[in-house]
Protein backbone atom coordinates (compact mmCIF):
# COMPACT_ATOMS: atom_id res chain seq x y z
CA UNK A 1 0.00 0.00 0.00
CA UNK A 2 2.61 2.26 1.08
CA UNK A 3 4.33 1.42 -2.37
CA UNK A 4 1.26 2.29 -4.67
CA UNK A 5 1.26 5.62 -2.70
CA UNK A 6 5.17 6.10 -3.04
CA UNK A 7 4.83 5.43 -7.10
CA UNK A 8 1.24 7.36 -7.37
CA UNK A 9 3.21 10.37 -5.98
CA UNK A 10 6.36 10.25 -8.01
CA UNK A 11 3.72 10.07 -11.39
CA UNK A 12 2.39 13.21 -9.63
CA UNK A 13 5.36 15.06 -9.78
CA UNK A 14 6.11 14.67 -13.11
CA UNK A 15 3.31 16.27 -14.66
CA UNK A 16 0.63 13.80 -14.56
CA UNK A 17 -2.84 14.61 -13.92
CA UNK A 18 -4.53 13.19 -10.51
CA UNK A 19 -7.28 11.50 -12.24
CA UNK A 20 -4.97 9.26 -14.55
CA UNK A 21 -2.58 8.55 -10.93
CA UNK A 22 -5.37 7.66 -8.68
CA UNK A 23 -7.61 5.49 -10.83
CA UNK A 24 -5.46 3.17 -11.70
CA UNK A 25 -4.51 2.78 -8.09
CA UNK A 26 -7.68 2.75 -6.63
CA UNK A 27 -9.14 0.32 -9.17
CA UNK A 28 -6.29 -1.92 -8.45
CA UNK A 29 -6.92 -1.91 -4.37
CA UNK A 30 -10.89 -2.31 -5.44
CA UNK A 31 -9.78 -5.41 -7.52
CA UNK A 32 -7.67 -7.53 -4.85
CA UNK A 33 -10.45 -6.12 -1.97
CA UNK A 34 -13.21 -8.10 -3.98
CA UNK A 35 -11.26 -11.10 -4.91
CA UNK A 36 -10.28 -11.12 -1.03
CA UNK A 37 -14.10 -11.13 -0.52
CA UNK A 38 -14.48 -13.69 -2.76
CA UNK A 39 -12.00 -16.12 -1.19
CA UNK A 40 -13.45 -15.41 2.54
CA UNK A 41 -17.31 -15.25 1.09
CA UNK A 42 -18.73 -19.09 1.89
CA UNK A 43 -19.64 -20.91 -1.77
CA UNK A 44 -22.90 -20.19 -2.74
CA UNK A 45 -24.03 -17.00 -1.19
CA UNK A 46 -24.54 -13.83 -1.86
CA UNK A 47 -21.60 -12.11 -0.36
CA UNK A 48 -19.71 -14.13 -2.84
CA UNK A 49 -21.92 -13.32 -6.13
CA UNK A 50 -21.35 -10.09 -5.10
CA UNK A 51 -17.54 -10.10 -4.75
CA UNK A 52 -17.34 -11.73 -8.03
CA UNK A 53 -19.71 -8.87 -9.95
CA UNK A 54 -16.70 -6.58 -8.14
CA UNK A 55 -14.27 -8.22 -9.86
CA UNK A 56 -15.67 -8.37 -12.89
CA UNK A 57 -16.19 -4.20 -12.85
CA UNK A 58 -12.53 -4.08 -11.42
CA UNK A 59 -11.01 -5.80 -13.67
CA UNK A 60 -12.72 -4.59 -17.02
CA UNK A 61 -12.32 -0.82 -16.15
CA UNK A 62 -8.72 -2.03 -15.84
CA UNK A 63 -8.72 -3.60 -18.83
CA UNK A 64 -10.70 -0.66 -20.63
CA UNK A 65 -8.40 1.17 -18.88
CA UNK A 66 -5.48 0.23 -21.32
CA UNK A 67 -7.17 1.11 -24.80
CA UNK A 68 -8.11 4.31 -23.21
CA UNK A 69 -4.08 5.40 -23.36
CA UNK A 70 -3.20 3.40 -26.34
CA UNK A 71 -5.58 5.23 -28.93
CA UNK A 72 -3.99 8.33 -29.24
CA UNK A 73 -0.47 6.55 -30.47
CA UNK A 74 -1.59 4.40 -33.38
CA UNK A 75 -3.86 4.09 -36.55
CA UNK A 76 -7.61 3.89 -36.47
CA UNK A 77 -7.31 0.17 -37.42
CA UNK A 78 -4.54 -0.44 -34.85
CA UNK A 79 -7.39 1.92 -32.23
CA UNK A 80 -10.20 -0.69 -33.50
CA UNK A 81 -8.24 -3.97 -32.76
CA UNK A 82 -6.96 -2.43 -29.39
CA UNK A 83 -10.96 -2.13 -28.79
CA UNK A 84 -12.10 -5.37 -29.93
CA UNK A 85 -9.44 -7.10 -27.75
CA UNK A 86 -10.68 -5.18 -24.93
CA UNK A 87 -14.28 -5.47 -25.65
CA UNK A 88 -13.33 -9.92 -26.26
CA UNK A 89 -11.72 -9.77 -22.91
CA UNK A 90 -14.12 -8.07 -20.93
CA UNK A 91 -17.21 -10.39 -22.21
CA UNK A 92 -15.09 -13.62 -21.69
CA UNK A 93 -14.61 -12.77 -18.09
CA UNK A 94 -18.61 -11.67 -17.61
CA UNK A 95 -18.97 -15.38 -19.15
CA UNK A 96 -16.29 -16.98 -16.77
CA UNK A 97 -17.61 -14.95 -13.87
CA UNK A 98 -21.13 -15.97 -14.78
CA UNK A 99 -21.18 -19.54 -15.98
CA UNK A 100 -18.00 -20.82 -14.10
Amino acid sequence: MLLLLVFAASRLAHGRRLADVAFPDLNFIVLVLSVLWSHLSPPGSAARRWARFAIWVASSSITLGIPWSLVMVGPPTFEAGIWGIAALSVLGLLYVLIFH
